[in-house]
């Protein structure tokens, strides 16, 4: 494994498959919500380091996109995805 999903990884997030050949990082939660991470600059699949560009997509339980965020690097976005996470869900309740 390497340290890009070990790290995620250690954030609940784990490798899904998102169709067509492409991959996301993705996290669920128990009100059925999801969080996707992808690469920003390699789309549809997942970030290969941690200074990649991302993009953060958040989800309600019907699947619908409730948010969106591109983010400098993956990195910055796990020092901050709790807070991204709880204001997201804040709006979509």
């Amino acid at each position: 494994m390497n340290s890009v999903k070990d790290k995620i990884g250690k954030l609940g997030f784990s490798e899904c498959s998102t169709g067509g050949g492409c991959v996301a990082f993705v996290k669920q939660y128990p009100n059925g919500a999801q969080v996707l991470i992808t690469s920003s600059s390699n789309e549809g699949y997942i970030p290969e380091s941690l200074s990649d560009p991302i993009d953060i997509g958040f989800y309600n339980s019907d699947g619908e996109q409730t948010g969106w965020a591109p983010i400098a690097d993956l990195e910055t976005a796990m020092s901050c995805m709790d807070e991204l996470i709880r204001i997201n869900m804040a709006r979509n309740l």
